[in-house]
């Protein structure tokens, strides 16, 4: 057993769905409410949901599509809270407060893959929620993923299409969020 499965052994997950990126990916995903990450060795990503007084971040997919966590792969040498604060300054050009923990995502791949796939076929992304705090558009750089992005109402943000993950973490979000405003 390996000491990711160690660990996800401990814990149930609040929320699963299917996701599928490009034409074979298919993952589950499992979303856990936790104080504790994963082994780093298996978070490859950082997301972030971004709040600013009674509202929430929402980024426009190249599908059209909202999501409330924007962020991305971490680099070498980064911390996850480095990664979270350099994604969101990169794709939407703001600067943030203090990060704080949510939990985190678990991808595994269904389907077998072929000898030579290059990725991963289980891994977490950390989220982490934080206060937008200050607005450096010229920080941003160009990202075909990234389409558009706005500040909702958090009454606005029920009415979002979002993932069962993606509302677990939002309304986790703005539960812990007093201290932000």
């Amino acid at each position: 057993m390996s000491s990711l499965d160690t660990f996800l052994s401990q814990l149930t997950p609040q929320t699963q769905h299917d996701e599928v990126w490009g034409a074979d990916a298919q993952f589950r995903v499992s979303s856990y409410l936790s104080l504790q990450l994963p082994p780093l060795e298996y978070i490859t990503s950082v997301r972030v949901i971004v709040l600013k007084e009674n509202a929430v971040l929402v980024i426009k997919n190249e599908h059209d599509e909202d999501q409330v966590l924007p962020g991305g792969r971490c680099e070498a040498g980064e911390t996850l809270e480095q990664t979270g604060r350099r994604e969101v300054l990169e794709e939407v050009g703001w600067e943030l407060g203090p990060l704080r923990l949510l939990g985190f995502w678990y991808f595994h791949r269904e389907k077998a893959v072929p000898a030579d796939y290059p990725y991963p076929v289980h891994f977490a992304q950390a989220l982490y929620t934080a206060p937008a705090v200050r607005h450096r558009p010229e920080a941003m750089q160009h990202d075909d993923f990234v389409a558009g992005h706005r500040f909702v109402t958090i009454e606005a943000s029920q009415q979002l299409m979002l993932s069962a993950g993606e509302r677990l973490f939002l309304e986790e979000a703005i539960r812990v969020s007093g201290g932000f405003d």
